[in-house]
């Protein structure tokens, strides 16, 4: 049974710990005491089913630490190859595209989701997470709960923030993905999104089962699944996973988005002509870089293409 694991030795006071963050003992326990008001609300993003998303913003002290747990102790742990939510550790990072290719081909895919996922997430669950996953003393994780998170849940914004989330399952997680895989299906996740695959077929109570012990994984650390979010594809449509089209065998971007990204480089192209500087004009073309540079990464040919050309757009954008 794969399960996600700590490769360093477990930290067992708050000077060592305070060490390793490149903090004095005290300066780390006040940034502790005082995370709350470092950490901002930004305004609420709407999201795609009309819910809305909230998101928060971290001050530059407490920021810097968040990046120190992440490449001192988040990057050092053994993620299975079904945990895939932008993960960065020895083992390589993982992303949605990582994710997608996992369920390339394959005939029938479900799709679920957590509802209000990071809110859901409880610091008490964080607390058991730094305590009993990671084996630090209790002094330890009562720092590390107050440094990740805020007003009692772990909020969505801190660079911490996902690992945590991609370790919240860590004690349930390795048994349901370990059966499903002995029963000939594939599983991952990406943070709140949960995918599971297969080239059998499935009857209608075989996929009432699966879908029974993904919720049931879920309501084990006190998380609902979002319902409306529930997607079942087969091969007589286009199948979907983080809005890449999965049906080639590879991921793909479906012709209707590759098209936008070509309008949204001649664009860059055609707006603000000798206006390179303006922040306006370098918010889009930088947007525009990144959506580019994913497509490239799905369609190597036509995105060097549209890279070369965006490039040549201002030298000085770049």
């Amino acid at each position: 049974m794969d399960r996600p694991r700590y490769l360093n030795n477990p930290i067992g006071s708050v000077a060592t710990l305070a060490k390793l963050l490149g903090e004095s003992e005290t300066g780390l326990s006040q940034l502790a005491s005082n995370s709350s008001r470092l950490v901002l609300p930004n305004r609420p993003e709407v999201k795609r089913d009309g819910s809305l998303r909230y998101t928060y913003r971290v001050g530059a002290a407490l920021k810097t630490v968040h990046r120190r747990i992440v490449d001192y102790i988040f990057y050092n742990v053994h993620y299975p190859v079904y945990i895939q939510g932008g993960v960065r550790s020895r083992d390589g990072t993982r992303d949605a595209i990582t994710d997608a290719n996992i369920h390339a081909s394959n005939r029938i895919i479900i799709s679920e989701d957590v509802s209000n996922f990071f809110p859901s997430i409880s610091d008490s669950l964080v607390h058991e997470m730094w305590q009993y996953f990671f084996c630090f003393s209790p002094d330890v994780a009562s720092v590390l709960v107050r440094l990740t998170t805020r007003q009692g849940f772990l909020y969505q914004g801190a660079s911490t923030s996902s690992y945590i989330a991609n370790l919240i399952f860590w004690d349930v997680e390795p048994e349901l993905a370990t059966l499903l895989r002995e029963k000939g299906y594939t599983y991952s996740r990406f943070v709140d999104d949960v995918t599971v695959s297969t080239n059998r077929s499935m009857s209608n109570s075989d996929k009432r089962r699966v879908i029974a012990m993904i919720y049931g994984m879920f309501m084990k650390k006190g998380c609902k699944p979002n319902r409306r979010k529930h997607k079942l594809y087969t091969l007589r449509e286009p199948a979907m996973v983080h809005n890449l089209n999965v049906n080639a065998g590879r991921a793909t971007l479906n012709k209707k988005e590759r098209a936008r990204i070509r309008a949204a480089v001649k664009e860059c192209s055609l707006r603000f002509p000798g206006e390179g500087s303006r922040a306006d004009y370098l918010d889009l073309f930088q947007s525009t870089r990144g959506r580019v540079a994913r497509l490239k990464r799905l369609h190597p040919g036509e995105g060097a293409r549209l890279m070369a050309q965006l490039l040549k757009v201002k030298p000085n954008a770049r």
